[in-house]
């Protein structure tokens, strides 16, 4: 199969979306696929010499500017998929851009939502989410949440969205209990060693 796979976002620090994507490329690409990687990739030099050499890689960098390229991103997004005869395309973070050049070469999305919180009530924010519930909307565009809780804020959000449309990487929140029960328990003196499941912060990019 030829799969485009797109990431909107890269850059120091590197963070789950950027990684998460791009193992997504090496994976298929190793199972046999004909993989094109598309992202800003060259602004995170241990994730650029990651990517293969025969694996077809184009720099874009979405956030170069405040006012993000999105007509740039779609001019190149529509030539990579006809010079690749591209079927199918696994987005990651921003996809405006990218689902007018999948509307225009007729290829279904698949959109990968790595988080979601409340949405802004401000014009440009009501406009956003009306942009988002387009996309939403098409019957060739399908989502996946990367838990179950940002699955449950997409439903609320967008509940015109057809369940058969969005699936769940990670069905339980967290690890499950009876993975946690199974862990051996510290010992009862020092020294201990401190370990965090999750991030610490609110947001990890402002």
């Amino acid at each position: 199969m030829n799969v485009l796979v797109w990431s909107s976002y890269v850059a120091q620090p590197v963070g789950g979306q950027e990684r998460f994507a791009l193992g997504l490329a090496l994976h298929l690409h190793q199972r046999g696929d004909h993989v094109v990687l598309v992202g800003a990739y060259d602004n995170a030099p241990e994730l650029r010499a990651r990517i293969p050499a025969d694996m077809p890689y184009y720099f874009f960098d979405l956030h170069r500017s405040r006012i993000k390229p999105h007509l740039a991103a779609r001019r190149l997004l529509t030539r990579v998929m006809r010079e690749h005869q591209i079927q199918v395309v696994s987005a990651h973070g921003n996809i405006f851009g990218l689902y007018s050049a999948c509307q225009k070469v007729h290829v279904p999305l698949v959109w990968t939502i790595h988080g979601a919180g409340p949405r802004s009530q401000s014009l440009a924010g009501r406009v956003k989410t009306a942009a988002v519930a387009h996309v939403l909307d098409n019957p060739g565009t399908y989502v996946v949440a990367i838990s179950a809780a940002t699955a449950e804020i997409i439903r609320q959000q967008f509940p015109r969205l057809d369940p058969q449309r969005l699936q769940i990487i990670h069905p339980l929140h967290g690890l499950h209990e009876a993975a946690l029960a199974q862990l051996p328990l510290p010992t009862p003196g020092p020294p201990w060693h401190l370990g965090f499941i999750a991030r610490l912060v609110e947001r990890k990019r402002p």
